[in-house]
């Protein structure tokens, strides 16, 4: 939930420019990190609903209790804020929750904007620390590929977003803990648990890591990374396809045999493993000129056609693919010493289609990668479909470029 949640949230911060939208992708990354990180660098699956014998008791306050813990300027903003005035939400207690806009909030409570933000700041940090000497719920130390996968890929986006290095850091090393100990036998496995790997993993899993991995190179170039990400898709192929009719089953086709085989197009709990399939390999292809990704993202596109046109909206991560193919991915890389400080100028803009890779090794590229790299100068190549430009030798010709475009 939490990683999906921090990519919008990180990404709404770079659109719009409300620093709400930061706050809480800083918050949110906080708190994976404080809280859902294991030692060895991935995240657990969950946090238990209850502890000390009661469902969200860890999280749940009388406005008695605040108001002995704030002083009478930050009750106030809290009061209205949190509606404790109102109702209780849960159980005859209240979990809090916003109940109001910032504007409103002011309007409420007669302060402005800057002095809300202080106290607010302040409640919030005094109400943190008593609910951290309470009981707090079991953790579940499940590591499931998926679920990281999402949060490898909200923690890349905010680190670029934000400016925040260790977050992308801590990407890293959750992909390199899946690389060593969720790879058996050239088997990636869906959950770990106590030093063991569980099932083998499932259309979900591949299609939801290779997108975080894609994700991850475009803010830290590694070519372990982009091996991984090549393997990744390769294993999709190979093992997920449906050859016949276009798209990828659930389950690969060393997997028991099953009544029925689930082959889905649509969103639920979880993006659809198709549409993410179809978006990655699409981005791929164009990045390495590997036509059989190609091929696969259109076949995949094509199977999940009528389902599309039949109910759109439960389709979203399908149509967002199909929209990116039809348009096709800009994609930029950029070679030399001045590489990662380009594409980090290029990233200050919210482009969703755009792709910016800094290579910073030459050594072991695939042919379409090495030919544009020229060395220590610093260059780069505008790509769009199959098409790219003239090598760019200076980031302001870059950047108008891009505008022009």
């Amino acid at each position: 939930d939490n990683g999906p949640l921090l990519a919008l949230t990180a990404q709404l911060w770079q659109a719009s420019g409300d620093d709400a939208f930061r706050r809480v992708a800083s918050a949110t990354a906080d708190w994976l990190l404080r809280e859902m990180r294991s030692p060895e660098g991935a995240f657990y699956a969950a946090l238990d609903a209850d502890s000390a014998g009661a469902e969200g008791s860890f999280y749940l306050w009388t406005p008695d209790e605040i108001a002995a813990l704030l002083d009478s300027y930050e009750y106030t903003a809290a009061e209205h804020l949190y509606g404790l005035r109102q109702a209780a939400n849960f159980a005859g207690q209240w979990h809090l929750s916003n109940r109001l806009s910032l504007d409103e909030l002011m309007e409420h409570a007669g302060y402005t904007r800057s002095k809300l933000k202080t106290l607010l700041d302040s409640a919030q940090q005094k109400l943190l620390a008593v609910r951290n000497q309470r009981t707090p719920p079991a953790t579940d130390k499940k590591i499931l590929t998926a679920w990281n996968a999402l949060t490898v890929r909200g923690l890349a986006i905010a680190g670029g977003a934000l400016d925040r290095h260790e977050l992308i850091t801590a990407a890293a090393a959750a992909i390199d803990f899946i690389r060593s100990h969720m790879v058996v036998g050239e088997q990636l496995k869906a959950n770990y648990a106590a030093g063991k790997t569980g099932y083998n993993a499932y259309l979900d899993d591949y299609a939801l890591l290779l997108d975080a991995t894609i994700e991850l190179l475009q803010h830290r170039w590694d070519i372990e990374h982009l091996n991984f990400a090549i393997w990744l898709a390769d294993q999709l192929m190979e093992h997920f396809a449906d050859n016949e009719d276009g798209g990828f089953f659930f389950t690969a086709h060393n997997h028991e045999q099953l009544l029925y085989r689930p082959k889905s197009f649509s969103d639920d709990s979880m993006p659809s493993g198709n549409g993410v399939a179809a978006l990655v390999l699409n981005r791929l292809g164009h990045l390495l000129a590997e036509p059989r990704y190609l091929q696969a993202a259109e076949a995949t596109l094509l199977a999940g056609w009528a389902s599309m046109q039949e109910f759109p909206h439960g389709h979203a991560t399908l149509i967002t693919a199909l929209d990116e193919y039809l348009a096709q991915p800009e994609i930029i890389i950029v070679s030399g010493i001045d590489a990662g400080e380009w594409c980090h100028a290029i990233r200050q803009v919210y482009a969703p289609g755009r792709l910016c890779f800094a290579i910073t090794e030459a050594a072991g590229l695939p042919t379409a990668l090495a030919a544009k790299t020229v060395g220590e100068r610093t260059v780069a190549f505008i790509c769009k479909g199959t098409n790219c430009s003239a090598p760019v030798e200076a980031l302001e010709e870059l950047a108008t470029a891009l505008t022009r475009g």
